[in-house]
């Protein structure tokens, strides 16, 4: 047992790292960042200089599995920075964007991707596209009565919260 753990020990902590990847994603649906998301920049580069440190140190690089070493450093880099910001998410949900008024805004929708894998729509908030993941009854409505993007609108309920996001509370969707 210890043998086959051993041998495939990377696949493991690499699907690991996807299943936190996809709760990130589930997580973070809700949350617009104005212009770019620093913060999961900044620790993603953090997290990538620290596996690379710690990838040399243990002679990872000269072992001839370079491409192998590299795929665990970018994985453990993103997924590093996922565990640290689907706490930092949670803080801003559920703390920081409580002190915030609720506001509104209609937004224009882009865009609808009726795909199995990403059912969604791209709406337009505050000058930031972005993705809404997910069924919600609208969906089946625009695809039952056929009704083109332009004759629709979304009507956004949101609060703000800290380093330049915003956390929608409630959609819906209204004709032009």
């Amino acid at each position: 047992m210890k043998k086959i753990l051993k041998e495939y020990s990377t696949l493991i902590i690499l699907l690991g790292f996807f299943l936190l990847y996809l709760l990130y994603k589930r997580t973070n649906d809700m949350i617009v960042y104005l212009g770019a998301n620093y913060i999961l920049y900044i620790s993603v580069t953090f997290f990538l200089v620290l596996s690379s440190l710690v990838c040399w140190k243990k002679g990872m690089f000269s072992s001839g599995r370079m491409l192998e070493t590299l795929l665990i450093i970018m994985f453990c880099s993103y997924a590093a920075s996922v565990l640290l910001l689907m706490p930092f998410n949670w803080l801003n949900v559920e703390f920081f964007s409580k002190s915030s008024h609720l506001e509104s805004v209609r937004c224009e929708v882009t865009g609808i991707s009726k795909r199995r894998m990403s059912r969604g729509m791209y709406i337009d908030v505050l000058g930031e596209q972005t993705f809404i993941r997910g069924f919600r009854p609208f969906f089946n409505l625009v695809e039952n009565e056929q009704l083109e993007i332009s004759d629709l609108e979304v009507k956004v309920k949101y609060r703000s919260g800290i380093f330049n996001s915003i956390i929608l509370t409630e959609l819906d969707l209204i004709r032009k």
